[in-house]
């Protein structure tokens, strides 16, 4: 019995030492889900707890920017504002989880991003029935009491690109239209897009819309429809993308067939990444929302709602469309 418990106490520690590293790798993962913003005056006591669960996508810094003037907003007006991302790779089961956490949490108030309202129903309904307000951003729009909405209107999205379309392009041209709005999610946006493009070249007869792609896996976007692109007969002249991430995946593409141009691509988005293929001519035109606009009108509705104030329950932060030129010209 003596010879057994020199071993017995070392098996024992290693138990230990395994249930403690998987404690961490656990606490690890849930730190790496959220941030939170610095206390705004460590002076005085924050008003108000607000939580954003926003989305991170690959290759686009919108929802960053949008955070970055969110966190501003918030520390001027002495509130916390914590972060809740989730990803590509992520399930809704995963994101279930989260809106789970937040419900549990109970915030003063939640601004969401998702990719599609109608999946998260239930856990919405959770989160309004304990009274925590919402305002969605860039989103599918929620109805209800105690709910705001602050996003760019996909129709007068679709419009502006269709107009970008016209001041760029005006000789006649086949264009192609890729739809990537919800990331793959089934979502209302990307038909108001259509409906608002189609509506702004409605009374010219330049503009053929020869080929319309909509992605449905948030996994992959532009990349599954590059041999329709490339071989629609008669070809196509134009390609709209309606995310960064496939303005900038289409444009590699081009590039790596030696097709630059073939077809010009109207682009979605403001990157670095973006402005460079704006200003080597790989791009024709980008539209891109507002995120500074967006983040600081969100933060300002939450904070109207867990007030009680009157608002404007929808509010547009606007877009405009970016040329090569106007790169050009700050350089």
């Amino acid at each position: 019995m003596k010879k057994c418990l020199p071993f017995l106490i070392g098996s024992l520690a290693l138990i230990l030492i395994g249930i403690l590293v998987w404690q961490l790798s656990i606490l690890r993962t849930i730190q790496d889900s959220l941030s939170v913003a610095p206390i705004p005056n460590k002076s005085r006591t924050p008003i108000f707890h607000i939580v954003a669960l926003l989305y991170a996508p690959e290759r686009d810094s919108f929802y960053e920017q949008a955070f970055s003037n969110m966190q501003k907003t918030a520390i001027n007006n002495n509130c916390v504002l914590q972060l809740f991302q989730y990803s590509e790779s992520q399930s809704n089961e995963d994101i279930r989880k989260l809106l789970h956490l937040i419900r549990d949490i109970n915030p003063d108030g939640l601004i969401i991003s998702l990719p599609s309202i109608s999946s998260f129903n239930q856990e919405i309904t959770e989160i309004t029935n304990k009274g925590i307000p919402i305002v969605t951003y860039e989103t599918e729009p929620l109805t209800g009491k105690h709910i705001a909405h602050v996003g760019t209107n996909s129709f007068e999205l679709g419009k502006l690109a269709g107009s970008t379309l016209r001041n760029r392009f005006p000789e006649p041209q086949k264009v192609g239209i890729i739809l990537s709005f919800g990331g793959g999610y089934g979502t209302t946006q990307n038909a108001s897009f259509l409906q608002g493009l189609q509506y702004s070249i409605r009374d010219s007869s330049a503009y053929t819309i020869a080929l319309v792609r909509t992605v449905k896996n948030q996994h992959i976007g532009v990349e599954t429809y590059i041999k329709d692109i490339i071989k629609t007969d008669p070809p196509l002249d134009i390609i709209i993308c309606t995310t960064a991430r496939d303005t900038e995946a289409m444009a590699q593409a081009l590039i790596d067939l030696d097709r630059v141009g073939k077809p010009m691509i109207i682009g979605f988005g403001d990157s670095p990444t973006i402005r460079t293929l704006l200003s080597e001519g790989v791009v024709g035109a980008t539209v891109t929302r507002n995120p500074e606009m967006g983040g600081r009108l969100a933060v300002e509705s939450i904070i109207a709602l867990i007030q009680n104030s009157r608002i404007n329950i929808f509010q547009d932060p606007g877009a405009t469309s970016l040329y090569p030129e106007q790169i050009w010209s700050v350089k």
